[in-house]
């Protein structure tokens, strides 16, 4: 069995560069901070927002998760950037959509994350 800490590191890696990734994607189609970006918004098209978007969010996101692949064995690294993008995926659905976090949301929310905990234990073994 692995230190806990061969874990929580590709963990932590993964999630700050999904939400970077999905920082830029939001970028591009006008979402992310509408309100303080919106002069960037209305004077850019969608075209330079996604040139700007892969050189400072995409590009440094995936040396990243690159660094988690090549430090950290492909089960850990593998795993552990789903449950990244399952978190992410869910915080910007309930922030953009505006939807209420229920006890259904929180449920399956930890579902998720078990079996794909109980898968990573399982493939380090």
């Amino acid at each position: 069995m692995l230190p806990i800490t061969n874990y929580l590191i590709p963990f932590a890696i993964n999630f700050f560069a999904t939400g970077i990734v999905y920082a830029g994607i939001l970028f591009i189609s006008g979402q992310f901070l509408p309100v303080q970006l919106a002069t960037i918004y209305t004077t850019t098209n969608s075209l330079t927002r996604t040139a700007i978007a892969v050189l400072l969010l995409t590009a440094p996101a995936n040396l990243l998760i690159s660094y988690v692949y090549k430090n950290f064995p492909a089960s850990i690294a593998g795993v552990t950037n789903i449950i990244s993008v399952v978190i992410i995926l869910t915080i910007i659905a309930v922030l953009i959509d505006n939807i209420r976090i229920n006890t259904t949301i929180i449920i399956s929310l930890v579902l998720a994350i078990s079996a794909c905990s109980f898968l990573l234990l399982n493939l380090t073994r």
